[in-house]
């Protein structure tokens, strides 16, 4: 959750409720934003899965394997995936191309599909990538910024329930000034660090402090 563009998608599904996990409290808190400084590991996505409510799951700094393993486990209704690195198989889904990416980039995002998770194999998955960026993005095609437009577009039309073309419109281009800039620097997505295991937390101090007093 390292991304500062997360609050801004935050904000543009107001009525759904996000779950953010190596996340910095915030003050004042986003009331559709529940902030866990710990992260969702496999023990959390199981009990995530036990619990039989319907959720969500977005990635965005695991690595492959720990990728699987923690959908596997939790067992979300549907979820988001990144592939970062051409493996033999993985999970079978849907490939979402990315958007104002290298042409030499094998990112892709994965909708794994419905129902009982499988594998399918991967074999020439980085090719086809390389395909896909000379065929669709190439020069002049625009594929960018008309993919943005349509993914805006809907969002306009599905969540702030613009009808009109004309509003529609002026929605996307209010919603793009929060994107980040063509020019910021790409993304890198990190691994956080463990925190020291003697590092003592937030209001620590005082409780130990309360403690001998009263032991006393």
């Amino acid at each position: 959750m390292s991304l500062d563009f997360w609050d801004f998608v935050f904000d543009q599904f107001p009525k759904t409720l996000f779950h953010a996990f190596c996340s910095s409290l915030e003050d004042p808190p986003r009331p559709n934003v529940i902030r866990h400084a710990s992260r969702f590991d496999l023990q959390l996505a199981e009990r995530f899965g036990a619990r039989g409510a319907p959720y969500n799951l977005l990635f965005t700094v695991e690595d492959m394997e720990t990728q699987m393993a923690v959908y596997l486990r939790g067992k979300p209704a549907a979820a988001l995936l990144l592939v970062t690195q051409p493996v033999s198989e993985y999970l079978d889904g849907d490939l979402v191309y990315p958007l104002y990416c290298s042409p030499s980039s094998g990112l892709c995002g994965l909708v794994p599909s419905p129902g009982h998770a499988r594998s399918a194999p991967y074999a020439g998955y980085y090719a086809a990538m390389l395909d896909f960026h000379a065929k669709a993005r190439a020069p002049g095609t625009g594929y960018d910024r008309a993919a943005e437009d349509a993914i805006l577009a809907a969002h306009s039309r599905g969540i702030s329930g613009v009808g009109d073309s004309g509003s529609a419109r002026l929605m996307v281009e209010v919603m793009r000034s929060g994107l980040p800039r063509l020019q910021e620097a790409d993304a890198v997505f990190w691994e956080p660090q463990p925190e020291p295991a003697n590092q003592i937390r937030p209001n620590e101090l005082e409780e130990l402090l309360l403690l001998a007093a009263l032991q006393k």
